[in-house]
C-alpha cells in the first residue's frame, strides 16, 4: 500500500503510484538506437501505460519537499571499448516523468534541475559522488503518454563532458525542480520487457540492472533505501537515458 502524505489542503503526494509485480525481463532482440538518444550509451525503456503494473516513484525538488531516484546502470566492458576504459558522457537525456500539474500549464519550471552520478551506493549508504551540477534543460515535451490523470513529459539534462570508467557500475539521477506546486514521478520501465530499451555495444554495454535502484528523501523519511522495497512492488528500473560515446 502506497504511503500517502497530505500537502496543505489542496494536493497530496504519494511516494509511488499503484503497482503490483515485475518480471525483470529484457527484450530478446536489440532494438535500433532511439532517435532521441544519439549517440546512445543506454536507454532503460519507455513507460507502458497499458500495463496494469505501470508505476512511478517520486523524483522532484518541489516547494514542499524533495526526493531522488538513483537508477543503476551496468558497467561497460573494457575489452569491447578498445581497451581505453573510458566512457565519455555528453549529457544525460530523455528522463521521463509523470508530472502533477497544480493548475499550471506545462512544466516550464524545469529550470534549476540537477544531475548526480555516483558509484558504490548500497542500502543506507550514498556511495561516492562522481559528478554533480545543474542541468541545462533542452525542452520538456509531453511524450503522449498519460497515467493516473498525470501527463508524462521527457526532458534532457545537458551536462559538461564527464569521463567515466569502463567496468564500473554507476547510479544516475536527474531531479527536476518545481517552483509552482508541481511535482513528478520518475516513470517505471521494468514492469514487462521494457519498450525500446537500448544497451549500447557488443553484448549490451551499460545494460539495465533490475532491483538495484535507490531512493533518497529526508522528506519521506528514507536514507538511500532500495527502491524495490519502497511503496509498491516493482520499483526496480526507471526510464532514463545516457548519451555519450566510448
Amino acid at each position: 500500500m502506497s504511503i500517502l502524505l497530505l500537502i496543505g489542503a489542496v494536493a497530496s503526494a504519494q511516494i509511488s503510484k499503484t503497482s503490483r509485480g515485475d518480471t525483470g525481463q529484457q527484450p530478446k532482440v536489440q532494438p535500433p538506437q532511439p532517435a532521441y538518444c544519439s549517440p546512445c550509451l543506454f536507454y532503460s525503456g519507455d513507460f507502458d501505460p497499458s500495463n496494469p503494473n505501470a508505476d512511478g516513484l517520486f523524483n522532484a525538488n518541489a516547494t514542499f519537499g524533495e526526493a531522488q531516484v538513483y537508477v543503476a546502470i551496468a558497467p561497460a566492458v573494457t575489452t569491447t571499448v578498445n581497451n581505453k576504459g573510458v566512457v565519455k558522457v555528453e549529457k544525460t537525456a530523455t528522463v521521463t516523468e509523470l508530472v502533477f500539474n497544480e493548475g499550471a500549464t506545462g512544466v516550464s519550471d524545469f529550470t534549476g534541475s540537477t544531475y548526480d552520478i555516483r558509484t558504490d551506493i548500497s542500502n543506507g549508504y550514498g556511495g561516492t559522488e562522481v559528478a554533480t551540477g545543474n542541468c541545462t534543460i533542452s525542452g520538456d515535451p509531453p511524450t503522449g503518454r498519460t497515467q493516473y490523470g498525470l501527463t508524462e513529459y521527457s526532458f534532457e539534462c545537458a551536462t559538461p563532458p564527464i569521463a567515466l570508467k569502463a567496468g564500473t557500475e554507476y547510479w544516475v539521477n536527474v531531479t527536476p525542480t518545481f517552483n509552482n506546486g508541481n511535482y513528478a514521478y520518475l516513470s517505471d520501465s521494468e514492469d514487462q520487457p521494457p519498450l525500446n530499451a537500448y544497451n549500447s555495444g557488443d553484448g549490451g554495454l551499460w545494460g539495465n540492472v533490475g532491483d538495484a535502484s535507490y531512493f533518497q528523501s529526508a522528506y519521506f523519511g528514507y536514507t538511500w533505501a532500495e527502491a524495490a522495497n519502497i511503496g509498491d512492488p516493482g520499483e526496480d528500473e526507471f526510464s532514463i537515458a545516457v548519451v555519450g560515446k566510448y
